[in-house]
């Protein structure tokens, strides 16, 4: 199986490996946890993912949906084009 994880340093949340329908609940958890414990703003790298698909766009929006609800921002750093080109497609 594909291996992700979340390193944290600092407020950046660094997503990590290879992310697929097969990993992202543990992962969704774990960063749904991380988000509320933070104060403010968080800035999510995806510098270290080895992987551009649906998931990581849903994962995206389900964290700017949970960010807005608890008045939270949320920074997105180093996005593949990949990514940035299905998000465009979406809507």
């Amino acid at each position: 199986t594909n291996k992700a994880e979340i390193k944290m340093d600092g407020n950046t949340m660094r997503i990590i490996g290879d992310l697929d329908f097969s990993n992202v609940m543990p992962l969704y958890q774990q960063s749904i946890k991380i988000l509320s414990q933070h104060s403010t703003s968080v800035c999510v790298d995806f510098s270290g993912l080895t992987s551009a698909n649906s998931v990581v766009l849903a994962l995206i929006v389900s964290w700017m949906r949970l960010a807005k609800q608890q008045s939270k921002t949320i920074q997105l750093a180093n996005i593949s084009q990949e990514i940035m080109l299905l998000a465009k497609s979406s809507g």
